[in-house]
C-alpha cells in the first residue's frame, strides 16, 4: 500500500515502531499484510513492518510516490459467515447457535465428583482413569469443544462404572467365600 495522509480512520492510533500516536496530518504507511499503520519515517527506518508476527518482509518498501490528498479509510469489517452445522458423536445436530454465532455453554456432565468418590471408596486404579477423563471433559467443555467433552465424559462414566462393578463383584465374592468357609 502506498504512503498516505493519516485520516480519521488511523489518526490517534499508535505507530508500533515509535509508540507515538499518528496525527491527522502525518504521512503514514499501512502494511499490506497486517493493515497496521506506521509513520512513513518509522517504516523506512525499520525497513518494513514492525508488527510482531507480520508476514511483511523487512526491507520491502513502497516504490510508489506519496499521493497528495489521499486519506486512508480502514477496510470494512469482515462479514460473519455461519459455520457449517456440527453434530454430536451420535449424529444429532447441535442446536443452532444464537447471538451472532456464539452458543451458550451446553450442558455436558463431566462425572468428576462421581469419579473422585469411586477412587476414594471403591477402586483406586479405575477411579484414577475416570478422574483423568472427567478432567478432560471439563477442560474441553470450558474451551467450547462440546463433542470432545461428551466423548471424554462418556469414557469417564465407563471407567467409573467399571470401578463400581469391580467393587460389587469383590463384595459378592467375599460374602460367598465367608459363607462357604462356615464363617471362620
Amino acid at each position: 500500500m502506498p504512503d498516505i495522509i493519516a485520516g480519521p480512520g488511523i489518526a490517534g492510533k499508535n505507530c508500533p515502531y515509535c509508540q507515538t500516536p499518528l496525527k491527522p496530518s502525518d504521512v503514514a504507511h499501512v502494511c499490506d499484510s497486517c493493515r497496521i499503520p506506521h509513520h512513513r519515517e518509522c517504516w523506512q527506518q525499520n525497513g518494513g513492518c514492525t508488527t510482531f508476527g507480520c508476514r511483511e518482509l523487512a526491507g520491502v518498501r513502497s516504490s510508489q510516490p506519496t499521493p497528495q490528498g489521499q486519506i486512508y479509510q480502514p477496510p470494512p469489517p469482515p462479514q460473519y459467515v455461519q459455520p457449517p452445522a456440527q453434530t454430536y458423536p451420535g449424529g444429532q445436530p447441535y442446536p443452532p447457535a444464537p447471538y451472532g454465532g456464539y452458543s451458550p455453554a451446553q450442558q455436558v456432565k463431566d462425572y468428576l465428583t462421581e469419579a473422585i468418590l469411586v477412587t476414594l471408596f471403591c477402586c483406586l486404579p479405575f477411579g484414577i482413569v475416570a478422574i483423568v477423563y472427567a478432567s478432560q471433559a471439563r477442560s474441553k467443555k470450558s474451551i467450547g469443544d462440546y463433542a470432545g467433552a461428551v466423548q471424554a465424559a462418556n469414557s469417564a462414566k465407563l471407567w467409573m462404572n467399571i470401578g463400581l462393578a469391580g467393587v460389587v463383584i469383590y463384595i459378592v465374592l467375599m460374602v460367598l467365600i465367608a459363607l462357604g468357609s462356615g464363617g471362620y
